[in-house]
């Protein structure tokens, strides 16, 4: 082989490492479906948790949450309800509010809806927001309602992969494969009709203290899966960190990162009571 060949081999071989190169920092690394055939659901769960700025320390709201399954029309359904009174998402005052999800897990975890009512200290709704899942049409969408009067309704189309909402994550997640480590992707679709591409993935496994009590812990981390924008955003977007019991059905403890979106505060959410099914 002559010299001028093997500088025409070298420089094709370089090319090749600088656009292999590219392909690593613009897509995202592999990530891997998720099964959720291990996720265990009781007929009845609830739970007690309150929500801490972080930066001011103080308690800005508590939450009640349950957790009810059923069967209907051979489909598992499972309901997720909160009841919450606080400083939510620094409003000018207190309130008063009602979130209810449905979500058929029959067999693979497909949501249904999700409704948020805010209630004044008076009890007069002030305003409601639902996020519609139409499968039959691939929609998402949003609704906004304003004393009882709809002022605005956005519709998107239904992308392929898993769509979650926030509001479900903390029981969607308990069917993680933990021990595998593997980073899984998902949507999440926002209240103002918007998607996120996000992945979790296992970083830790901790000892967690909450007032409910003391927990070895899964820590998971949340973070947007887009390639050569998650390196950069991991350097802007706060962190965001679930912890789940190492011992099954992994249930939901702890919360880190921001309340309810980027101009929202950064809290830490924890249980400060266990009701019905106990670790």
């Amino acid at each position: 082989m002559s010299q001028a060949q093997r500088l025409v081999k070298m420089a094709r071989g370089s090319w090749l490492c600088v656009v292999m190169g590219i392909f690593f920092i613009l897509f995202p690394r592999i990530v891997y479906a998720q099964d959720f055939s291990q996720l265990q659901i009781s007929a009845t769960e609830k739970c007690v948790y309150q929500t801490i700025n972080k930066k001011t320390g103080k308690v800005i709201w508590q939450a009640f949450r349950s957790v009810n399954k059923m069967e209907k029309d051979n489909l598992q359904i499972v309901t997720i309800s909160e009841q919450g009174r606080g400083n939510y998402n620094n409003a000018l005052e207190d309130l008063r509010w009602v979130v209810e999800s449905r979500i058929n897990f029959s067999p693979r975890p497909l949501v249904l809806d999700v409704m948020r009512t805010a209630y004044s200290s008076d009890s007069k709704e002030l305003w409601r927001k639902n996020k519609i899942f139409d499968y039959s049409h691939k929609r998402l969408i949003a609704e906004h309602f304003n004393d009882s009067q709809l002022t605005k309704r956005k519709s998107i189309p239904l992308p392929s992969g898993s769509v979650f909402t926030s509001e479900i994550l903390p029981l969607i997640l308990r069917g993680y494969d933990f021990e595998a480590q593997k980073p899984y992707s998902f949507y999440i679709f926002s209240w103002d009709a918007k998607l996120f591409k996000m992945q979790a993935r296992r970083i830790d496994k901790e000892i967690v203290r909450t007032p409910a009590g003391e927990f070895e812990c899964y820590k998971i981390e949340i973070s947007p899966a887009l390639g050569f924008v998650d390196i950069v955003s991991r350097y802007i977007i706060p962190k965001t960190y679930l912890w789940f019991t190492v011992k099954e059905p992994h249930f939901w403890v702890k919360y880190e990162g921001l309340e309810s979106g980027f101009a929202s505060p950064y809290v830490v959410m924890e249980i400060t009571e266990f009701k019905g099914q106990k670790e």
